[in-house]
């Protein structure tokens, strides 16, 4: 509540008591702490540093999450929140995923990399790839010293090698080192999910293996080794070759 002062009044003055102007703010809360700010972002600041890597747990199956993560599993796994494809119909957890997608798939909005021309669907897959094909990045564990391309392969490992975190199938109990090989598993043995190839009638339990034998079978996609010119089909078959015949790296931790 403000008071207002008589214009050329002197400060001994008393300022007018009958006229007074209010302001009404929005304010956005914090859900964590039930702080509040005039504004999103600056509500999205003060998540950021002041809860950042703080989890909490799910009040409905004991998980924990992130704030944001947390309300996104709500959604989809509680709440059976989808949001469908007007195109494919293709569902998707949040927003953002459904926006790659159209992106993608359906505008063919692509990022090319203005080194080698090769085109990602997101702005984040084109820093990844020119991270760690042209810029050299490499995670390395802080444990054993193993390196990684990509942040997720780093965190597969740590779990699974130093942390003992493991997936466990719900119907059969068979266990597994990461959610991937938990969903290619419970999609080809208990939903019985195949990808068949457009054009030829092979089947594939991932979509990610169908691509392979896309590009490799009938696109004629192969990956280069740029110190012997040696082709492979796999981004991981060309690494191991370079790790065993040029750097001399011939086993693992």
């Amino acid at each position: 509540m403000l008071f207002l002062r008589r214009l050329g009044a002197s400060s001994s003055e008393r300022p007018i008591p009958h006229v007074r102007v209010s302001r009404n703010y929005i304010t956005h809360a914090c859900d964590i702490c039930g702080k509040n700010f005039t504004r999103k972002s600056h509500l999205k600041d003060h998540i950021d540093s002041g809860h950042k890597g703080i989890t909490h747990n799910c009040d409905q199956c004991g998980r924990k999450f992130s704030v944001k993560s947390l309300k996104t599993h709500i959604d989809m796994v509680h709440n059976g929140v989808k949001y469908l494809c007007d195109v494919c119909k293709k569902k998707f957890s949040n927003k953002s995923y459904l926006k790659i997608h159209i992106d993608a798939m359906h505008n063919d909005v692509r990022y090319a990399c203005g080194i080698c021309g090769k085109k990602c669907t997101t702005k984040k897959n084109l820093k990844t790839h020119t991270d760690t094909m042209h810029n050299g990045v490499t995670y390395a564990c802080d444990k054993c010293g193993k390196t990684f391309l990509h942040k997720s392969s780093l965190k597969t490992h740590t779990d699974s090698m130093h942390n003992n975190v493991t997936h466990a199938c719900n119907i059969c109990g068979k266990i597994f080192l990461n959610k991937n090989y938990l969903k290619i598993h419970m999609d080809m043995v208990h939903n019985r999910i195949t990808h068949v190839c457009d054009v030829c009638p092979k089947t594939f339990s991932s979509k990610s293996s169908l691509k392979i034998h896309n590009d490799s079978k009938h696109n004629g996609v192969t990956h280069e080794c740029n110190n012997c010119g040696k082709k492979f089909k796999q981004k991981n078959y060309l690494k191991y070759h370079i790790d065993a015949v040029h750097k001399g790296i011939t086993s693992f931790k």
